[in-house]
């Protein structure tokens, strides 16, 4: 680290492994990196504030209740249009919440665990902590009666419902769409495309009938979940416990794998121009052109 110049790309990367480490940090820091996001959450009051709310913790790269991208227009693949999708459940998947089969039901309680967990983690009391948590899973549990099937999600007729900004506030008025899409940067878009319209539906109900305190215990479980695997080793120990129910495996990778498999997944492409820079010369690099001009070439002359 001490030979790295300052502020390269490699003195970056160094840093960032060096703190993935650095695990006496982060166990005394425990929830404190995401404390100001959950102080956001604390202070909402009024429903029509959780718009710009998410949309703050949008900029903050946490989505919350609803998944933004851009990309290609699936009937006009030369232009890129705005889509909005569910977001992520904490169970990853509808069936969990809604097949009540003997593994399903294991999972449900593995989650349930989890959040206790994290919420006791992040200052509750354990008795706090499971109310929080019941909350949670019925909140999840009505937004996934909702959604589409795993295999509707690929029909193209299902998932491509064009709105304008006008019709999203009159199907889901309780949702300040203007002021989410300004604060995003997203209100000049120029076409809007929502992949589960009853999603949205569900969604906006929460909004208009549901307790502010059960959506307030919603929008921390998503800031700890997010990030438990990133806070001290207890966040990390409870995010693994409940991987397991998922993936079957018993035992973490030693520190030092995770932490770059971290650095790999969050500045992968950094890394990349490091590796080219180290191990792919000029030569290669012209040989590869070349190759690549003469399969261009060979094309056109079909």
């Amino acid at each position: 680290r001490s030979t790295l110049k300052n502020g390269s790309n490699e003195q970056k990367l160094a840093d960032f492994y060096t703190s993935v480490l650095d695990y006496k940090n982060r166990d005394k820091d425990g929830v404190k990196p995401v404390k100001y996001l959950l102080d956001e959450v604390n202070k909402l009051s009024d429903k029509k504030n959780i718009a710009p709310l998410t949309a703050y913790l949008f900029n903050q790269n946490m989505e919350m209740f609803l998944s933004v991208y851009i990309g290609s227009d699936y009937k006009n693949s030369s232009v890129n249009i705005l889509y909005l999708d569910s977001v992520g459940l904490g169970m990853m998947d509808r069936d969990y919440y809604l097949d009540k089969s003997e593994k399903n039901l294991e999972i449900q309680k593995a989650y349930k665990s989890f959040l206790v967990k994290i919420f006791v983690l992040s200052g509750y009391s354990g008795n706090d902590a499971a109310v929080k948590a019941e909350n949670v899973f019925n909140f999840e549990s009505k937004l996934a009666f909702s959604m589409l099937k795993r295999e509707d999600t690929r029909n193209p007729d299902k998932i491509y419902n064009p709105y304008t900004v006008a019709e999203l506030e009159k199907e889901f008025p309780d949702f300040n769409w203007k002021v989410y899409l300004g604060n995003t940067q997203l209100l000049k878009a120029e076409k809007i495309v929502i992949t589960e319209p009853a999603y949205f539906k569900a969604l906006n109900k929460e909004f208009k009938e549901e307790d502010i305190r059960v959506i307030k215990d919603y929008m921390e479980s998503v800031i700890l979940r997010e990030n438990s695997s990133l806070l001290s080793r207890d966040f990390e120990n409870a995010s693994f416990e409940y991987s397991k129910v998922f993936s079957g495996i018993d035992e973490m990778l030693p520190d030092d794998e995770r932490a770059f498999d971290l650095l790999n997944d969050t500045l992968g492409e950094l890394l990349g121009s490091i590796y080219v820079k180290e191990y792919f010369s000029e030569d290669a690099k012209n040989d590869v052109i070349s190759m690549i001009k003469e399969i261009i070439s060979t094309y056109e002359n079909r």
